[in-house]
């Protein structure tokens, strides 16, 4: 979970495509949620990664609030959760969903 992907150019969204790329050769499974900016929301598969670009209702200090993000986390079948940091919204909801799910969670 970022708050962005590639497109999007950033640190973090390098990070993220570079985490997620690497792991997907290494035959993982992996799917990434982020904020849907600059295209529209959708699903793709970036690389053999699937890309979930969620809706952006609004932004509170820069970080885009995507309703959808919850549920996604909450119901997606995972071995673990990671969601990037500075952003306090993903960090809560990764960490809520972890707890829910009994699933693992690593915050970067």
């Amino acid at each position: 979970m970022n708050s962005f992907f590639p497109p999007w150019r950033g640190g973090a969204e390098s990070y993220v495509y570079n985490l997620a790329t690497s792991l997907h050769r290494r035959g993982h499974d992996v799917v990434v949620f982020c904020g849907d900016e600059p295209l529209t929301p959708s699903t793709q598969v970036v690389e053999g990664v699937r890309v979930e670009r969620l809706d952006i209702l609004t932004r509170v200090y820069g970080t885009p609030v995507m309703p959808s993000l919850f549920g996604k986390l909450a119901t997606e079948p995972a071995d673990i959760l990671h969601a990037n940091f500075p952003s306090p919204y993903l960090a809560c909801l990764t960490s809520v969903a972890s707890k829910l799910k009994r699933t693992p969670s690593v915050l970067t």
